[in-house]
C-alpha cells in the first residue's frame, strides 16, 4: 500500500496559536481540528526516526540508522520545511526529531533517575542524570561522535537560523520526539532558548518521561518555550 500524506489546512495566521501562543486555550477540549493535523503532522516526523532505525539483528549496522554508521547509535534528524510548507505554515519551521528508547543501553539509561545539577542557574535545576548524559556524552576517539548530541543539533540549528534570517524569513523551532527522545527534545529546548532569547520554540512529544524538577519546569515556563505532551490513555 502506497503511504499518503496526512491532510492539512493552512494557517499562516494561526499558527502561533497552534503552537501554544496563548497555551492552546479553547483549542485542546475540544481539540480543535488544525491542532489535531498539526500533532498528526510531527507524529509523522517522529515515526520516521524509526522507519530510518536498523532492528535487523543481524546486520553490521543494528542499532545504527540504515543508511549510517555502525559505530554511532543513531538517534534523529534536523529537517526544514520547504517553501510550499512555509507558506502553508506561515514560517520556516526547523524540526528536530527524536526517537524514543530501542538498545539495551538506553532502557539501562532510562533507569538513572538520581537528578544531577544542571546549568549554573541559582534556582538549583536538577535534571534525571541519564537522559542528560545521552544529550551530553561525546567521544574524540569516533568518527561521528567527536561532538555531543546537544553540540550537533545546536550547530545544525544556528546554521538553518542564520541562513532563514538573512532572507529574511520568519523563524520558529519545533521539538518533536517519542519516549526517551521526548527527554532530550526538553533539554535541547532549554539550551536553544537560553541561546537565542525571544526565538519561538514548541515541543510536541509523544509518551515522554519526566525529565528535571520543577525549577526546570518553571524556567522553561519564563523562557517562553511552549511544550505539548500527547499521552494515551489505556482504557
Amino acid at each position: 500500500m502506497t503511504p499518503t500524506l496526512s491532510p492539512k489546512e493552512n494557517i499562516p495566521t494561526k499558527w502561533r496559536e497552534i503552537h501554544g501562543s496563548c497555551n492552546w486555550e479553547n483549542i485542546l477540549d475540544p481539540l480543535h481540528p488544525w491542532l489535531r493535523l498539526e500533532i498528526v503532522k510531527y507524529g509523522e516526523f517522529v515515526g520516521a526516526t524509526y522507519d530510518a532505525f536498523d532492528f535487523d539483528a543481524l546486520s553490521e549496522y543494528c542499532w545504527s540508522c540504515s543508511i549510517w554508521s555502525k559505530d554511532s547509535n543513531w538517534m534523529g534528524y534536523v529537517a526544514v520545511s520547504n517553501d510550499e510548507e512555509s507558506q502553508r505554515i506561515g514560517r520556516r519551521d526547523i524540526v528536530v526529531a527524536w526517537r524514543g528508547t530501542v538498545a539495551p543501553t538506553e532502557w539501562f539509561t532510562d533507569l538513572k533517575t538520581k537528578l544531577e545539577q544542571f546549568d549554573d542557574d541559582k534556582r538549583n535545576i536538577t535534571l534525571q542524570c541519564g537522559f542528560l548524559s545521552i544529550c551530553k556524552s561525546k567521544d574524540e576517539f569516533t568518527r561521528y561522535n567527536k561532538l555531543s548530541a546537544s553540540e550537533q543539533v545546536m550547530e545544525e540549528f544556528k546554521k538553518h537560523v542564520s541562513f532563514y534570517r538573512e532572507n529574511g524569513e520568519r523563524v520558529s523551532l519545533t521539538l518533536t520526539a517519542h519516549s526517551l527522545g521526548g527527554a532530550l527534545a526538553l533539554l535541547n529546548a532549554y539550551e536553544v532558548a537560553i541561546s537565542i532569547p525571544l526565538f519561538f520554540i514548541s515541543v510536541v512529544s509523544f509518551g515522554a518521561p519526566r525529565v528535571g524538577n520543577m525549577a526546570f519546569k518553571e524556567k522553561l515556563n519564563e523562557l517562553g518555550v511552549k511544550t505539548l505532551g500527547v499521552v494515551v490513555k489505556q482504557i
